[in-house]
């Protein structure tokens, strides 16, 4: 019996193969279907099984045909049913080569623990209080220690001017990469950006064991 679950994984990776060789961002690509930035992750690492609404919408702004992420028979040549081993062995192959990409998200919700504030006041207008001021600029100075991420996106998740976050990274820099309360802080958000990173790549591995057992 064909497996949906797997099929799933196929087309979710599939997806974000074709998503990684058009040089686009997950949020990019969440903003101009309309998906939720964290949805649209979970879609596409295979956690959440995609509709076929979200998915012409991913379709349309990865601008790619169905074809180009529906498994095909394995003998291409003709009619028949999906083989499943041809299916777990590329979602296998895709896990393979690694953990996925840190997301925005994984910054915020890593700032948020370490920092004692809610995602929902990081992406707010308030600027009086000192402590969400350094939370941004852990955020900032977080993304920018990634080379998968952008500070223009993450300017757009949080409402605010690349100008305005470069100068709240400078003003705070020395502060939160030096000792001290704030400095202990910033690396409380380290570990718990790599924490995470560590938990999502255990999940992918459940998931991997998941497919190889579906059918």
């Amino acid at each position: 019996m064909r497996s949906t679950g797997a099929i799933n994984n196929y087309v979710a990776h599939r997806l974000r193969e074709i998503r990684t060789a058009k040089k686009l961002s997950s949020q990019e690509v969440a903003r101009r279907t309309g998906i939720a930035t964290g949805s649209y992750s979970c879609l596409e690492n295979g956690w959440y099984r995609i509709n076929l609404d979200n998915l012409f919408k991913i379709l349309h702004a990865l601008d790619t045909e169905v074809t180009e992420v529906w498994p095909r028979p394995k003998d291409e040549g003709q009619d028949g049913p999906i083989d499943e081993d041809y299916l777990k062995k590329t979602v296998r192959k895709a896990l393979d080569e690694g953990p996925r990409e840190m997301e925005l998200d994984d910054v915020l919700d890593s700032v948020c623990e370490a920092f004692g504030v809610g995602k929902g006041q990081l992406q707010s207008k308030m600027r009086s209080w000192a402590r969400l001021s350094q939370a941004r600029a852990a955020c900032g100075l977080l993304v920018k220690e990634s080379p998968s991420l952008s500070l223009t996106d993450l300017c757009g998740l949080l409402g605010c001017s690349l100008s305005s976050m470069s100068h709240l990274m400078r003003r705070h820099m020395d502060a939160l990469d030096e000792g001290g309360e704030m400095g202990e802080t910033m690396e409380r958000a380290r570990r718990a950006l790599r924490e995470r990173l560590t938990r999502n790549k255990g999940q992918e591995a459940e998931d991997a064991e998941l497919v190889q057992k579906a059918g």
